[in-house]
């Protein structure tokens, strides 16, 4: 009755009983009112961007600050176990300034810890091969039948030293394996239409590639294997102190890594998790009382290429679109980020005020691979071409470093008041003050091209600082018994830049490496499939298309205003409802851009046709010069509807029910693009407003739990929304 924002806690019995496919606890987060799934699977809360939710385990950061999005990814299926995790929350709206990040919204979890009792529990999954339907299509064989799956594990804690030490351990490991199966452009009109010799003559030099039968390219095993521990220790110091220390480990393997591409065109994936966390809780008198946390974690991403042994090779003329087969352009890559965070917090207890003061300070140190065209890329246009050796195009990258390496700190400052009014009215008060350094290029290796028309690049990287978020809410007990309560609030959120934004600038502008595209119709290029070396790459660079990427001067943190109104009414000892009504206003999103475009005087309504295609553009020197800059604006409006019961007496039966409605407006959808712009106009972006791709107007959602004799429970899940939008494109031919 006190709590001025919207939470919604799902507790042991619910994350323990209700139905997770995959066991990921994470899952139990669509259960919350405002939730849908933004891009790349990422959880998108009030309408914000996947990268706008903040996760947190234990109170520690439990992000990834290099791809802006929950630690682990979302192609690792989870990160902690179902069976570690205690309880957790989805908070939509606090005002509390001790928060940070969230400019969508706040995913806490706690672990579980050891008592005095001697406690655990053993699981087992399995999918059989044999419980799955017959496969009756007509040319489908053996190979493409199901097959097994396995997720098996274990929880335990228990006394060290009964009322002062404990333990609690955690493993949870999962097999699955299943059949691949890649459209074989072979059986394409586009194939059959060629001549009978060129056929046998594309197929016998893709064989002699790929050093096998081409029926090994389209039909292959994929596997999804993930072993996760975890182990704690609590120690309750004194009367007054207690700490505990955690270590979590994951360990994901992932083939292939990469949606439908022919095998030798594949990849393999690890992710690699290890955090450390220690936390102490210290009651100094009755009025004080402080909380410290410590973490060090290291996230290793690699992705290695499963062929080396010849270049990524693209034909079109043999299928509906391009084929693909050979080494990955972008692969191999990977990300090392490694992360130490410490955070404090102090509360005082004046009267009837609750008094709240710390800071949290994170650096992070950054290891990027990421080398496209190392090993060049060739596009024939035609099946003559491949067979000749002479390519249309062809990509090849070169630099000095192939591992990109930089750092950055994020810290921030909170004050703030709950004040206890009188026996109806809680006030809460605060603000928050985060900032982030930039990393630097390590030069600017165009500083005098073009009588140093470039000389600024390398200035541009500047300090996000200046956020300074405010924030205010209030709860209102109508009847001073606690059963109707009307609360809301406003406040300002920021958050942080990820550092994959960087990744590209830093690499191209200091000159570590950059990827260079040849028309081989303007110069002579390699037969395929040799590459340039460094000495004829100099001698044909002119001809050479550069594209490069930069970030804009005016890059910083997107901004968020957050507002509430909502009213909660017990009805009877059981039953609740509860209406809410949401705001966001998002500013400062990311976009990426191409400054380089000049419009070429043609519109389609009020679309402009843009070209990099002429001599009078600002960076005559370079093709696309892509710019991260932030002035996209998103905002989203809800109203929720909710209904629970809880279990009392004698009653067996407890459910939640919540309906949104919703709208998300955005300009850009997508979180963190590097490669592609997703804007219509680069100079515009109003032009581009409509229904974000994550808009859900309307989503039910329910869970239920019954209580059966003998300790037995049935529970189940209910999930409704309707669909969400898509973008229809303009294609222009330049006819």
């Amino acid at each position: 009755t006190t709590q001025s924002g919207s939470t919604e806690s799902v507790t042991q019995t619910q994350i323990e009983n209700l139905p997770i496919l995959g066991r990921d606890f994470k899952d139990l987060v669509s259960l919350t009112p405002g939730v849908s799934t933004a891009f790349g699977g990422r959880v998108s809360l009030n309408g914000a961007r996947g990268m706008s939710t903040d996760f947190n385990i234990d109170g520690a950061n439990a992000n990834s600050d290099f791809f802006g999005e929950e630690r682990g990814g979302t192609a690792a299926p989870y990160v902690f176990s179902q069976a570690a995790i205690r309880e957790f929350q989805v908070i939509r709206s606090s005002y509390s300034a001790e928060y940070s990040r969230g400019g969508g919204g706040t995913v806490n979890a706690i672990t579980k810890s050891g008592t005095n009792d001697l406690s655990g529990e053993v699981f087992y999954y399995h999918r059989d091969e044999d419980w799955s339907d017959e496969r009756s299509v007509e040319g489908i064989d053996e190979f493409f039948e199901p097959r097994n799956a396995d997720q098996y594990g274990f929880a335990a804690g228990g006394p060290i030293i009964r009322d002062r030490l404990f333990y609690f351990v955690n493993g949870d490991f999962q097999k699955i394996e299943e059949p691949a199966n890649i459209f074989d452009f072979r059986t394409t009109p586009q194939f059959q239409a060629l001549s009978p010799e060129i056929r046998n003559a594309v197929v016998a030099k893709l064989e002699s590639l790929t050093g096998g039968s081409l029926d090994q390219q389209f039909r292959y095993e994929t596997r999804e294997n993930q072993d996760t521990l975890l182990a704690k220790i609590d120690w309750n110091i004194a009367n007054n102190s207690h700490f505990n220390i955690r270590w979590n480990g994951s360990d994901f393997n992932n083939f292939p890594s990469e949606n439908n591409a022919t095998l030798s065109a594949q990849g393999e994936e690890f992710n690699t998790v290890n955090s450390y966390v220690a936390q102490m809780d210290t009651i100094f008198s009755p009025s004080l009382y402080n909380f410290a946390l410590a973490q060090y974690s290291l996230e290793e991403r690699p992705i290695n290429a499963l062929t080396t042994s010849f270049p990524m090779t693209r034909i079109t003329g043999i299928s509906t679109g391009t084929v693909s087969f050979g080494q990955v352009d972008f692969l191999p890559n990977g990300t090392d980020e490694e992360k130490w965070e410490i955070k404090d917090t102090l509360s005082w207890v004046a009267g009837d005020h609750l008094v709240k003061g710390g800071f949290n300070y994170l650096t992070v140190d950054v290891a990027n691979l990421f080398v496209r065209d190392l090993s060049g890329d060739f596009f024939f246009d035609t099946p003559a071409q491949f067979l000749a050796n002479t390519p249309a195009r062809f990509e090849q990258g070169f630099g000095i470093s192939p591992v990109n390496s930089y750092d950055f700190d994020q810290w921030g400052l909170f004050l703030m008041d709950t004040w206890r009014v009188n026996n109806r009215l809680t006030v809460d008060y605060g603000v928050r003050y985060d900032a982030q350094t930039m990393p630097q290029p390590l030069r600017n290796v165009y500083e005098t091209l073009n009588g140093g028309r470039y000389a600024n690049l390398d200035d541009d990287f500047l300090e996000d600082d200046g956020n300074f978020a405010p924030r205010a809410g209030f709860a209102y007990d109508f009847s001073g018994d606690g059963r109707s309560v009307l609360r809301g609030g406003a406040g300002m959120y920021f958050n942080f830049i990820p550092a994959i934004l960087y990744a590209q600038p830093l690499q191209q502008i200091g000159g570590l490496f950059n990827n260079y595209t040849f028309n081989c119709a303007q110069v002579t290029c390699p037969t395929y499939p040799n590459l340039f070396t460094e000495q004829q790459l100099a001698g044909v660079n002119p001809s050479a298309v550069l594209d490069i990427a930069v970030v804009s001067p005016d890059l910083e943190a997107q901004e968020s205003l957050r507002m509430s109104l909502g009213y909660e009414q017990q009805v009877g000892q059981s039953y609740s409802f509860e209406i809410e009504g949401v705001y966001a206003d998002h500013t400062n999103q990311q976009r990426f851009v191409n400054v380089n475009a000049v419009p070429t005087g043609i519109m389609f309504g009020d679309l402009v046709q843009y070209t990099t295609a002429t001599s009078n553009k600002p960076y005559p020197d370079f093709r696309d010069v892509r710019m991260h800059v932030s002035d996209a604006e998103a905002e989203y409006t809800a109203v929720t509807l909710g209904f629970r019961k809880i279990a009392l007496g004698d009653s067996k039966l407890s459910w939640l029910a919540h309906y949104t409605w919703s709208e998300a407006i955005d300009q850009d959808s997508n979180s963190r693009s590097t490669s592609t712009s997703f804007s219509y106009d680069p100079y515009n972006s109003k032009i581009s407003e409509g229904p974000a791709d994550y808009d859900t107007p309307h989503r039910v959602v329910a869970s239920a739990t019954y209580e059966l004799p003998y300790g037995f429970l049935v529970s189940g899940i209910f999930n409704w929304r309707t669909g969400q939008p898509y973008t229809r494109n303009i294609f222009y031919s330049g006819g």
